[in-house]
């Protein structure tokens, strides 16, 4: 499993981070453990914290077409792409309504953006 770099700052949480095998969503991290040989898989979350905000039940709003910097990087280190969708899941949790262009939505927006450049 990969997660945001800023993730790794924070005493104690990292050590348990990497005690349970997490990376750091880099292309550098990722290069080192695609390129360590066969047997070894990585799992990223590609739509982040920014899909996770479009999270509503009987809603799937998928953030796919900037991503795609996992697709070259698995063209250079030779790593076979295994897609993978968790039906259901947006129906799990029901959030408060955030459209687009609300107040409530840009402030969740500078919270991820703030935690992203840690």
């Amino acid at each position: 499993m990969a997660t945001l770099n800023g993730q790794f700052w924070f005493p104690f949480r990292r050590e348990h981070i990497l005690k349970s095998g997490v990376i750091a969503c880099s292309k550098s991290s990722l290069s080192y453990v695609l390129s360590s040989g066969k047997g070894v898989a990585v799992a990223i979350v590609l739509g982040g914290a920014e899909e996770a905000l479009d999270a509503h039940p009987n809603c799937y709003d998928l953030l796919l077409l900037r991503r795609r910097g996992f697709v070259r990087l698995a063209l250079e280190t030779g790593t076979y792409l295994v897609p993978a969708y968790n039906f259901g899941e947006n129906d799990t949790f029901t959030q408060v309504t955030n459209k687009r262009g609300t107040l409530l939505r840009k402030i969740q927006l500078d919270i991820d953006v703030f935690n992203a450049w840690l």
